[in-house]
Order: C-alpha cells, then structure tokens, then sequence
C-alpha cells in the first residue's frame, strides 16, 4: 500500500522523469495518478453506499422491525388499556340498567296484580248489620275501577 509520503516522493520522481524525456515510464506514473484518484473516487462511493445501506437496515432490517413492532405493543397496549376502562363503564352501565329493568318488571308485575285484583267484579266488605254486629258482604259483577273513581270524585269534591 502507498502512504501519502510515498506517493508525495512518486509523484516527484514522475515530474522528474517527464522532464527528462522519458515518456512511456512518465504515461504509466500519470496513469497511476489517475488510477489513485479513482480508487479515491470509488472509495468514497463505496462509504456512501455502506452507509446507506447501514441506514436502511436499521430502518427496515431486524433492528427496524423490532423498533417498528415495540411501538405497534406499545400502541396495543395502551388501546388495550383504554378499551378496558370502557368496558368497565359499559359493565357498570349495563348493571345500573340491569336493576332498572328488574325494578321495572317488579313494577310492572305489582301493577298487573293490583289490575286483576280491580278487574275481578266481586268485593268483599266487613261492614255491620242492621243489629250492630260485623258481616261480611260479597258484592259481585261491580265494576270497581268506576266505583273507585267515583269515590275519589266524591271526596276531592268535599275536599
């Protein structure tokens, strides 16, 4: 390998020769000059491509996609983290409406019954006879939704 102290000392040998007349030697050192000047030349290319290609596999390559994958868990997991804060509300909202439902069907089922039991036609009522003793009295094919209607008429009348 030529160091630059040596190429320095080459280079003045080949002026001096040229000088001199000696034409073939003088073509091959100014051939030589040229041959340094692209090795340099393709040197330098050579960097450049290495250090793209180092740019690329660290983007692209194993490195990259390792890089490129921790990020994808990290998004996951955080999507992951978020979507299960929500389903935690959407469960205590589904509970809450859960127990409306239920409240509402026990409602629902109380207020059937107490229509049933006001649908029925017949009542009985402890009352007292002509001599002061109690009695029951049954009283059918009544329509007791209207005779409850007609009491609270009364009375808010009175009120």
């Amino acid at each position: 390998m030529l160091t630059d102290d040596g190429y320095r000392q080459l280079m003045k040998h080949a002026k001096r020769l040229a000088q001199e007349g000696h034409g073939e030697l003088a073509q091959h050192l100014r051939d030589a000059i040229d041959l340094r000047a692209e090795v340099e030349a393709l040197k330098a290319e050579n960097e450049r491509q290495f250090t793209a290609l180092n740019d690329w596999l660290y983007a692209n390559g194993p490195n990259g996609w390792i890089e490129k994958l921790r990020v994808a868990v990290e998004d996951l997991t955080a999507d992951s983290d978020s979507w299960i804060e929500q389903a935690s509300a959407r469960t205590a909202d589904a509970v809450q409406f859960m127990q409306e439902r239920d409240a509402a069907r026990a409602e629902v089922e109380a207020l059937r019954a107490d229509a049933e039991r006001l649908d029925c036609g017949q009542i009985m009522i402890d009352t007292r006879d002509e001599f002061g003793e109690p009695k029951q009295v049954w009283h059918t094919g009544m329509n007791l939704r209207a005779a409850i209607d007609a009491a609270r008429a009364a009375r808010e009348g009175r009120g």
